[in-house]
């Protein structure tokens, strides 16, 4: 019977860290989205007057465009201002199909690598265009507003959208992180560990709970993602006076070596030790 609930728990643990991993990555999409379409605000903004925050694009000029003469920015403000046109239209429907399919309770949510580039492409578009914008501001010169295809209340609507579906993801991650710190205290209980591990799992367990409270306050979620995604505690086979296992990567560590140099791990401390530091898609069946 008890391994019956050490099972239920196994899958229920894999469940909730896989559908997490996906969502703050989604999250974290969506935030860098709703950046870009702040940057929209500004480049469709009547007075063309930009807030002080935008003065940092000028030390991320990548593209060297403050060396440019005021000529070659007007031009290439033409190109950047088009662009950034061309994949709002294509982006607003796509991100209204991704808001909508994250009321499914499945967990079977990701980004597709093409909306994921339009994303990054967006906000490096959008961004370099207010750049350029600043730049000829400071030559004395300001253009007129971006005229989008997209109505300005319908922008509005989606960055409200955006910003609703933005509300949610956190919301279900933090909940879901809680989950997984109960199912690793369960877990736990109902496994034959020593002390040492049980202090390593209560730590791991313990790192989680601070991390959701940090991100529901700060609404920053690198620290919660960095604690999923790099959880590492000592193998459970450690002598006294032996040396801790490196925090590796999975593929150099037992589960991806060569055909000839992998092991299996001999016991279950071991198997969810590698499990929880493995990437999203290493299901628990794949460690047994």
């Amino acid at each position: 019977m008890n391994d019956d609930k050490a099972h239920l728990t196994r899958e229920q643990l894999e469940y909730n860290r896989t559908l997490l991993l996906v969502l703050m990555q989604i999250s974290r999409d969506i935030t860098g989205h709703t950046q870009s379409l702040q940057n929209v605000w500004l480049l469709a903004k009547p007075s063309q007057k930009f807030p002080k925050y935008v003065s940092r694009f000028k030390k991320e000029d990548k593209k060297g465009f403050s060396k440019e003469s005021a000529s070659s920015l007007i031009e290439a403000s033409r190109t950047y201002d088009a662009k950034s046109s061309e994949l709002l239209d294509t982006l607003v429907e796509e991100i209204e199909q991704l808001k909508n399919s994250l009321n499914d309770e499945c967990h079977d949510h990701h980004l597709s690598d093409e909306l994921r580039e339009k994303m990054g492409q967006f906000s490096d578009v959008t961004q370099t265009a207010v750049l350029i914008r600043l730049l000829l501001q400071d030559e004395g010169i300001v253009l007129p507003y971006v005229k989008f295809s997209i109505p300005a209340e319908l922008i509005g609507e989606h960055v409200e959208s955006v910003l609703e579906a933005s509300k949610t993801l956190k919301n279900r991650v933090i909940m879901i992180a809680i989950k997984v710190a109960s199912d690793i205290t369960q877990l736990l209980g109902l496994e034959a560990v020593s002390s040492k591990q049980q202090k390593q799992l209560e730590a791991m367990r313990h790192a989680i709970e601070l991390a959701a409270t940090s991100y529901k306050k700060s609404g920053d979620i690198r620290e919660l993602f960095s604690s999923i995604e790099s959880l590492s505690i000592e193998s459970a086979n450690n002598s006294p006076g032996s040396k801790p296992v490196e925090n590796r990567k999975p593929e150099e560590s037992q589960i991806g070596g060569s055909e000839n140099t992998k092991k299996k791990p001999s016991n279950f401390f071991q198997k969810l030790t590698i499990w929880l530091n493995s990437g999203w898609k290493k299901k628990w069946k794949d460690i047994m």
